[in-house]
């Protein structure tokens, strides 16, 4: 996750490889990006926390979008 810290206000490709790097990350350590979506909600920028939810469950998402 240090490295998602580093990069989520760089241009926007770089933005589009740190979704996509949060969103994969999730199917191999999904419990590590539950805590660090939590954690860092306010400060991730809205689409890249909307894209690190695409795989997770229909309910999880939605506990996620709500908090």
């Amino acid at each position: 996750m240090v490295l998602v810290e580093a990069l989520k206000e760089d241009d926007y490709p770089v933005r589009k490889g740190v979704e996509w790097v949060l969103k994969c990350a999730y199917l191999t350590y999904p419990v590590e990006v539950v805590r660090y979506l939590k954690k860092h909600k306010e400060t991730l920028g809205r689409m890249i926390f909307r894209y690190a939810l695409e795989h997770m469950e229909k309910e999880l998402k939605q506990e996620m979008m709500v908090k």
